[in-house]
């Protein structure tokens, strides 16, 4: 099984350069486009976006954009910080997934402890907690306002991933004594706004 795997790892690749003399039949973009679209997402809602451009001119300025913005190629360093972390990093990555756990952990308990009205939903493979925080019964423009005003923490709006209205996203990939003082911040936040 793992030869199977890293032998597929060796072979995957992003293909950016086609033939542009073959055309694709507009059935062929509708069913990659509906494939790439049930793609999965980490809160499961699916919200990619793709743009098909068969106009050659618009697609050309459409390229020269990408190419003048750099987003059309990787950093140099990443190049070699990528292999420097595949060839040298397995007891990095293990400690750093330890980290992030107890800080997975660190914030389930708190909020569970403290602010009972936040539900956060613990991930499988991420260093982002998902909050649940329609117990506070905001509009999700009152709560993403009511974090960043209130808390002083700029999360993910939870909305720009396609999920429903009361929900942010917190990044606790980091240190433990900054993940401690954001908690503190929405518990002062959430007695202020809510508790009184």
């Amino acid at each position: 099984m793992e030869k199977t795997f890293m032998d597929a790892m060796d072979y995957r690749h992003a293909c950016k350069i086609f033939d542009e003399t073959k055309k694709i039949s507009n059935e062929d973009i509708k069913y990659i486009l509906e494939a790439g679209r049930k793609s999965p997402s980490s809160f499961g809602q699916e919200p990619w976006k793709f743009l098909v451009i068969p106009n050659p001119e618009l697609k050309a300025k459409f390229d020269a954009y990408l190419e003048l913005s750099e987003l059309t190629a990787g950093h140099i360093f990443a190049y070699t910080a990528t292999e420097a972390a595949y060839s040298h990093g397995l007891e990095w990555l293990e400690e750093a997934k330890e980290y992030i756990w107890h800080n997975i952990c660190l914030t389930k308990e708190y909020l569970e402890k403290n602010i009972p009205e936040i539900k956060p939903m613990v991930p499988e493979a991420s260093y982002l907690i998902w909050l649940d925080c329609r117990a506070l019964g905001l509009t999700q423009k009152e709560l993403v306002s009511f974090f960043v005003n209130d808390a002083k923490l700029a999360l993910n709006d939870g909305a720009t991933f396609g999920g429903e209205d009361g929900y942010m996203r917190m990044n606790v990939g980091c240190p433990k004594k900054i993940l401690e003082q954001g908690l503190a911040n929405l518990k002062q936040a959430v007695e202020q706004k809510f508790r009184k």
